[in-house]
């Protein structure tokens, strides 16, 4: 259900699975009325991750995901690359009083995935937040109100530092391709891809997806990621000032059509 052919995945996929770049494909069109039911937002103000000062980084998340969350009362997942950042936001939020306010459920703070998934959805009365990584960007069913509003903190790249990784760069770079765009970007857009697919479930669903990293917009490589967004998707870029409200205005809409 998370496949997607672009220039780049096409490629990479293929090379995956074995298989010759003239395999014929077969697209499948989407039962999902992606206009009505979802909106994706890009925060083109949000800071460059890999130019700004970790602790501005992170407190500029905390920042903007507690006003988020305290203008939009929902069932909320917000998905990070890693569970350093989580539990660092993770304090600042609760330094801010959040968790005073609202139940937040932190993967590699107060649980493991499986009890943090099993507490979220016990939890939707409370309209809780989970912080989570890893295996949440595929593989979890959350339809409905079990979850109503989805935040990406950054594009989904993996560590490049990794024994594991340098040693896939090394082979791909010996059979002359670039590792960058036949490796970690397509690795990257398949994951967001995966991510996004945990927010429309069922043709009741509906949902915000929210991305705070401007690369999206700014880099070469952004155009793949934005096709990871289905065709009639509404797509939004906006400033961090407007981000609340207009998730807000979104969701009320959404609920009056459903």
């Amino acid at each position: 259900g998370a496949g997607l052919f672009t220039k780049e995945t096409r490629a990479y996929t293929l090379r995956q699975l074995d298989l010759p770049k003239e395999t014929r494909l077969l697209n499948f069109k989407s039962s999902f009325d992606y206009e009505k039911q979802a909106t994706a937002f890009l925060v083109k103000d949000a800071p460059n991750v890999l130019q700004t000062p970790p602790e501005l980084y992170l407190d500029y998340l905390a920042q903007t995901l507690a006003e988020l969350t305290t203008t939009n009362k929902c069932q909320t997942m917000i998905l990070f690359n890693s569970l350093d950042e989580i539990t660092k936001v993770y304090d600042r939020l609760a330094t801010l009083g959040l968790t005073k306010e609202r139940e937040i459920l932190a993967q590699g703070v107060n649980g493991s995935p499986e009890k943090l998934k099993k507490r979220f959805v016990l939890d939707q009365d409370k309209k809780a937040i989970l912080l989570a990584t890893g295996t949440f960007f595929e593989g979890v069913d959350l339809p409905e109100k079990l979850l109503e509003l989805l935040v990406i903190v950054r594009l989904p790249f993996q560590a490049p530092n990794t024994l594991f990784n340098q040693v896939r760069y090394e082979r791909a770079k010996e059979k002359g391709l670039d590792p960058f765009w036949n490796i970690t970007v397509p690795e990257a857009v398949l994951r967001l891809k995966q991510g996004f697919g945990r927010l429309i479930r069922t043709p009741n669903d509906k949902g915000a997806f929210v991305l705070l990293d401007e690369r999206i917009l700014s880099k070469s490589y952004g155009s793949e990621f934005m096709q990871v967004f289905p065709e009639k998707l509404p797509v939004k870029v906006v400033l961090t000032k407007e981000l609340s409200a207009q998730v807000k205005d979104f969701l009320a809409l959404a609920k009056e059509n459903f």
